[in-house]
């Protein structure tokens, strides 16, 4: 049985990422090659490492740089 509840959090997910102007793929694979990060209730923030990020590639530290560079000015406007 599907998990109703995951599928439409990941469509309201895509959606407002799409509302936002910002490309899916890329975000996709932003998602994919950085450590997940969320904030307790008291405001401290946890980094969730999923693998050894000290090896990432050059090329896929600036595809991601670019991506945020990219959103962020594209926020500011």
């Amino acid at each position: 049985m599907l998990n109703l509840q995951g599928v439409v959090f990941d469509l309201v997910s895509t959606l407002n990422i799409l509302m936002l102007g910002i490309d899916p793929v890329k975000y996709r694979f932003l998602i994919a090659n950085t450590p997940v990060v969320s904030w307790t209730l008291s405001g401290q923030h946890q980094a969730m490492f999923t693998r050894d990020y000290n090896g990432v590639p050059d090329e896929v530290f600036r595809t991601c740089f670019a991506f945020v560079v990219d959103v962020a000015l594209n926020a500011s406007v």
